[in-house]
Order: C-alpha cells, then sequence, then structure tokens
C-alpha cells in the first residue's frame, strides 16, 4: 500500500530506503497522502492511510467470529490500545524494507515494545491536545463503525 517494490536494481533499493525514512519520520506512514515539495515533505489525512482501517478489518472484523464482533463491548469504539498496536504492526512491516529489499523482521515484544509504547503516548498526546475537537474518539468510532 505504500509503494515498495522488489526489484535487484539500486536505483529502486534507494528508492526503498528513502521511502522506508520518509514513512517513520514524524509518523508519515499514518498520513493518507504523503507527497514532496521542493523543500520539504507534504502530508495530508492524518490517521487515515487506507492501510490503517484494512489492517483493522482483517484483524478484528474479517467475519462474525473474529474479536471485534464477538467482543464488541471492548472494540466500540475502537481501543486506542488496538490503534497503537496496529501503528506497530505497520511499522514493522516497514522495518522489513529498511536495507531496500524486503528482509522478514520479526514482530515480538521485545523487538517492538518501545515502539508501541510511543505510540500509545502520542495518541494520547494528540487526545490531550484535540479534546476539545473530539478528534480521536471520533476516529476510534468511525474504525469501529467501518469495520464493523
Amino acid at each position: 500500500m505504500y509503494g515498495f517494490e522488489t526489484s535487484e536494481r539500486l536505483s529502486i533499493q534507494n528508492a526503498n530506503r528513502r521511502l522506508v525514512q520518509k514513512l517513520k519520520d514524524d509518523f508519515g506512514m499514518l498520513y493518507r497522502e504523503l507527497g514532496s515539495t521542493k523543500n520539504n515533505t507534504k502530508r495530508s489525512g492524518l490517521l487515515r492511510h487506507k492501510i490503517i482501517q484494512t489492517a483493522i478489518n482483517l484483524v478484528c472484523f474479517r467475519n462474525k467470529r473474529d474479536l471485534g464482533v464477538i467482543y464488541e463491548e471492548y472494540f466500540n469504539p475502537f481501543p486506542v490500545t488496538g490503534l497503537a498496536f496496529i501503528f506497530t504492526a505497520i511499522e514493522c512491516c516497514i522495518d522489513e524494507w529498511a536495507s531496500g529489499t524486503r528482509t522478514e523482521v520479526s514482530f515480538t515484544e521485545e523487538g517492538y515494545k518501545e515502539v508501541y509504547d510511543r505510540h500509545v503516548a502520542n495518541l494520547r498526546k494528540f487526545d490531550e491536545h484535540t479534546r476539545a475537537h473530539e478528534i480521536l474518539p471520533t476516529l476510534l468510532q468511525r474504525l469501529h463503525d467501518s469495520g464493523w
């Protein structure tokens, strides 16, 4: 969904490495659009990249026996900790391309606990700063409703 390419060509591998950096810098992976202008990166649609809803649907709402359906009381609205977990898994997938070619990275607590904790803290901070506008609660409800 981010446009990584498999190739033996050095130019493609370099492009993949640059894309990894762009996606990881300031959470670029969470934006719907991540373009570039001459001097900086243009971003829009914070927390709106289609990979977020796609991952949530696959993990929690794929069918009537999935956790998000069976335990709706815990997934309505979608939990902040669940969203942080999805962000962490996405970041792990991006890390697989850090060398320029896809190399499997183990998604373990040891390797990604700090990343997960950072995502939880950032979501809570974001909620604090935007509480008057109810951005995060609205997003979490939308993620649940779209998955359901």
